[in-house]
């Protein structure tokens, strides 16, 4: 039930990106934000997804997994295992 609720809100926020963008309410050179967001709200959504999935073999593993999920995003910190990847350039 948590993942849909953070689901959930993720579709409200991509769609509140396109329809920025297609509205053109945005300034110029801002189009590369809203990539950017993209991006970075398809990679939350799909750890989420992993983490509530986790709880199929361990529910320890999920909360655990959740947490560092939710605490590296709140904490914008940049891992060297992860700053050279896909997710670190979001």
């Amino acid at each position: 039930m948590y993942w849909a609720n953070i689901f959930i809100a993720g579709i409200a926020l991509g769609w509140s990106l396109w329809h920025m963008r297609r509205a053109a309410l945005l300034r110029d050179g801002r189009a590369e934000v809203v990539t950017l967001l993209r991006r970075r709200l398809v990679v939350a959504q799909l750890l989420y997804f992993l983490g509530a999935t986790l709880c199929v073999f361990s529910t320890y593993w999920s909360i655990s997994f959740i947490f560092a999920v939710q605490l590296y995003y709140t904490t914008g910190v940049r891992l060297p295992v992860v700053s050279g990847t896909m997710i670190g350039r979001s």
